[in-house]
C-alpha cells in the first residue's frame, strides 16, 4: 500500500487534474516497490483517466499479475475493456470479478453490456436483473435493461424500465435520452421528441441527444429545427462522418462540395449540387471514387467531380454535403424534387444492355430480370 501522505498527493493531483504529476509520483514509487499492486492500480486509472485505455489495461494486467484477488484491479480492468470495445474480454474479466465478489452489482452491469454488444441479449438482461435485485435503486441498470428490452422490441416493459430509471434519476440526461430511443423504436414520435428535448434542456452539451433530436424533428417534417441541429453529428464521435478543414486559396470562386457518410446519404443529397451551380456557382464536388461517373451525370453547368483522394482543384469555399438542405433553408415543401437528377454513364447503359440481351432463339423472351444490389 501506497503510504497514506503518498496517497493523498495522487488523489490531489487526480482532483484537480493534474494526470501527470500524480504518473511522476506513482512511478517514484514504483522505483522501490515495483509489484505493489495498488501503485499499479492507480497508474492505470491515471491513464485511464488520460484517455489512454490501451496503457491502462496494460498497468490493471500488471496489477493482477501482481496480486491476483486484487478486485479494484479485475474492476477497472473490466471497464476499460469494455470502453475499448474488446467485450469478450471484458466478459471475462467481469466473470472473474464476480468469482471474487458475487455481490458486485457494477461487475454485473459490465457483464450486461459485453453481453449485448455480443448479441447475446437474453443473458444481458438477465445480468441486469441479477443486479437489480442486489442493488433496486441502481439507476444505470435500469437503463440498460430497458435498451435490451427494446432491442427485443418488448417496448412497453422497455419504457417502464426507463421509468424507473428516471424515477431515481430524474435529472439523468441519459435516461431520457434512452427513454426517448426506445419511444423513436416504438414509432411514438411526439413522445420521443418531448423526452429528447428533456435530454438537451439537462444537458445542452450533449451530442447524441442534440444529433437524435435533429433526426426526429426531420422525421417529423420539422426541417428548420432539424437541418440546424444537424450539425451536431460533428460532435458525435458513433457517427460516420468527420468535420474537414481546409486552407482557403486567395484566389477563385469556386465552391468545393464534399460528400460524407455513406454512398445512400451521397445519392439522395447530391440533387442540392445542381442549386449551387444554378446561382452561379462554380461546383467542385467530391465524391466517393464509386460514385464519380454517376454523379457527372449531374445537370449542373461547370461542374467538376472528384474521387475522394484525389488532389483537389482550388477553391475558396467549402459545404459539407449534408449541410446543404441547411444553407438552402429546406422545408417539406421545397426539397428537390425534379427526377431523375441522375442518369446511368452512356457507357454503362451500353454494357448492361449486352449483358441482358434476349438470347438469339428468343428462350429468354419473358423471363424477369430482379436487380439486386
Amino acid at each position: 500500500m501506497p503510504k497514506p501522505h503518498q496517497a493523498e498527493q495522487v488523489l490531489l493531483h487526480l482532483r484537480y487534474g493534474n494526470h501527470d504529476g500524480a504518473e511522476k509520483l506513482l512511478r517514484a514509487m514504483l522505483k522501490s516497490e515495483p509489484r505493489n499492486p495498488d501503485v499499479l492500480l492507480m497508474l492505470g486509472v491515471v491513464h485511464s483517466k488520460k484517455g489512454a485505455q490501451a496503457d491502462a489495461v496494460a498497468w490493471f494486467r500488471k496489477a493482477i499479475a501482481a496480486d491476483a484477488r486484487h478486485r479494484d484491479a479485475w474492476h477497472n480492468l473490466a471497464i476499460a475493456l469494455s470502453e475499448l470495445g474488446r467485450d469478450e474480454e471484458a466478459l471475462q474479466a467481469s466473470g472473474k470479478l464476480l468469482e471474487l465478489d458475487p455481490g458486485n452489482a457494477q461487475a454485473l452491469l459490465t457483464r450486461g453490456v459485453a453481453l449485448q454488444r455480443l448479441a447475446r441479449p437474453e443473458e444481458a438482461l438477465q445480468t441486469y436483473d441479477q443486479a437489480l435485485a442486489l442493488q433496486p435503486g441502481f439507476a444505470d441498470a435500469w437503463i440498460n435493461r430497458g435498451n435490451t428490452l427494446k432491442e427485443l422490441r418488448r417496448f412497453d416493459e422497455a419504457l417502464q424500465s426507463h421509468a424507473k430509471a428516471l424515477e431515481l434519476a430524474p435529472r439523468e440526461a441519459a435516461a431520457w435520452l434512452n427513454r426517448s430511443l426506445t419511444l423513436h423504436a416504438a414509432r411514438r414520435h411526439a413522445e420521443a421528441i418531448e423526452a429528447a428535448e428533456k435530454a438537451v434542456e439537462l444537458r445542452p452539451d450533449f451530442a447524441q441527444a442534440q444529433w437524435h433530436l435533429s433526426l426526429l424533428r426531420l422525421q417529423t417534417g420539422d426541417y428548420e429545427r432539424g437541418w440546424q441541429g444537424y450539425s451536431w453529428r460533428w460532435h458525435y464521435d458513433t457517427v460516420n462522418t468527420r468535420l474537414r478543414k481546409f486552407a482557403q486559396p486567395l484566389e477563385g470562386k469556386r465552391i468545393l462540395v464534399h460528400a460524407e457518410q455513406g454512398l445512400g446519404d451521397s445519392l439522395q443529397f447530391c440533387r442540392y449540387v445542381p442549386l449551387l451551380a444554378a446561382r452561379g456557382a462554380q461546383v467542385i464536388f467530391e465524391t466517393p471514387p464509386a460514385l464519380q461517373a454517376l454523379m457527372r451525370t449531374l445537370d449542373a453547368p461547370g461542374l467538376t467531380v472528384a474521387a475522394d483522394g484525389e488532389a483537389l482543384p482550388d477553391f475558396d469555399l467549402y459545404c459539407p454535403l449534408l449541410s446543404l438542405p441547411e444553407a438552402f433553408g429546406t422545408r417539406l415543401e421545397t426539397i428537390p424534387s425534379a427526377v431523375p437528377y441522375l442518369h446511368a454513364p452512356e457507357a454503362a447503359a451500353a454494357a448492361w444492355r449486352e449483358t441482358l440481351s434476349i438470347p438469339a432463339d428468343g428462350a429468354a423472351e419473358r423471363a424477369p430480370r430482379i436487380g439486386l444490389c
